[in-house]
């Protein structure tokens, strides 16, 4: 037998495929054979694997099925995520696979709150027109809490989550806004997501449910002042004597520059999302736009906007038909935008 830097009992994972299992034999010509989950045996170079756990020593017969219920927690603290992904000052579900299964074992559902708020929050499963609560609780600034340890087959049934959440404090202090999101669990595939992180954190996949920065007091603030440098003040306003305190950024100003923090205007055109669509069929076209639609929309709800206006253009009619099916979907109030300024090329949702 040659020598190799697998042995019998290796747990190892293919390269070029979503596939993993146990080192059975190193055959003499240097090659690795490995079952996988279902027991069957297939061949490999070992150029061709990477090795995930080597043998403990414990002898585990072949034809031994590979956990099926879930590893206990690792305790993932909000360090372990919120620091190690890069990500702070939001919101956001983490999905964790288990440590000898990646691509196919069970998973950990984690919230990890990166905002300084403490938050309520309810996740449900969603199924048509339903919800069916999976968990609720209260989580503080800078912590992780795990929500659920689920085989995947546990939510092959439904469409996907739902996320309401609430800021909470005993204190006096501002409303703010309530949080809603309805997402599709993104589950752990072979891809690293994050390198440079250790064992299951570099597979997990993230959620963003809710982000701070992206609408801000202080944003409209430096956006005013920009248009008042390049086009001059179109609405003054007096102030108090003596006072010498600049009022916040109304919307009647926003709107003296025809803008406004009540509407929004989204371009779905492909090449206002992406760089290049080479390789890419027109249906895969249509499934960009239209996560993009989504994207909006979702944000559009939660800064309580009153209307957004999405762009389509006419093409063959499919994103606009698609959009509006979507729409007729979530009950919620279209109509072709003003024709004198998009042609038929546009929808405007009306969110209030």
């Amino acid at each position: 037998m040659r020598n190799t830097r697998f042995k019998p009992g290796d747990y190892v994972r293919f390269l070029n495929e979503k596939q993993e299992g146990k080192v059975s034999a190193v055959t003499g010509d240097g090659k690795i054979i490995v079952d996988i989950e279902d027991g069957f045996p297939i061949e490999a170079l070992p150029a061709e694997l990477v090795l995930v756990q080597p043998d403990s020593g414990n002898q585990i017969s072949q034809d031994q099925a590979l956990p099926e219920t879930p590893e206990p927690d690792m305790g993932y603290s909000v360090h372990d995520l919120s620091k190690q992904f890069g990500i702070s000052h939001q919101i956001y579900c983490a999905v964790i696979p288990s440590a000898q299964q990646v691509s196919t074992g069970p998973v950990s559902i984690y919230l990890v709150n990166s905002t300084p708020m403490p938050l309520l929050y309810s996740l449900n499963l969603k199924q048509g027109k339903f919800l069916k609560g999976l968990h609720a609780g209260f989580i503080l600034p800078g912590a992780a809490d795990l929500l659920a340890e689920k085989n995947r087959a546990f939510f092959m049934d439904y469409e996907g989550l739902y996320f309401e959440g609430l800021y909470h404090q005993n204190e006096l202090h501002l409303p703010r806004t309530r949080l809603q999101k309805h997402f599709e669990l993104n589950f752990p595939a072979i891809t690293q997501h994050f390198p440079h992180l250790p064992s299951p954190l570099a597979f997990a996949r993230i959620t963003p449910l809710f982000d701070m920065e992206e609408l801000t007091e202080e944003n409209l603030e430096q956006l005013v002042g920009k248009l008042k440098d390049e086009y001059g003040d179109l609405n003054p306003k007096k102030t108090s004597a003596g006072t010498g305190k600049k009022s916040p950024p109304s919307n009647d100003l926003l709107r003296s520059y025809g803008l406004s923090s009540l509407s929004q205007e989204v371009d779905l055109h492909i090449e206002e999302i992406i760089d290049s669509t080479s390789g890419m069929s027109n249906a895969e076209i249509v499934q960009v736009q239209l996560a993009r639609f989504r994207k909006e929309l979702d944000r559009a709800i939660l800064q309580h906007s009153k209307k957004i206006i999405f762009i389509h253009g006419i093409g063959n009619g499919k994103l606009k038909s698609e959009i509006r099916r979507e729409l007729k979907e979530l009950k919620m109030n279209f109509k072709d935008a003003p024709f004198e300024r998009y042609g038929s090329g546009a929808t405007e949702v009306l969110l209030d």
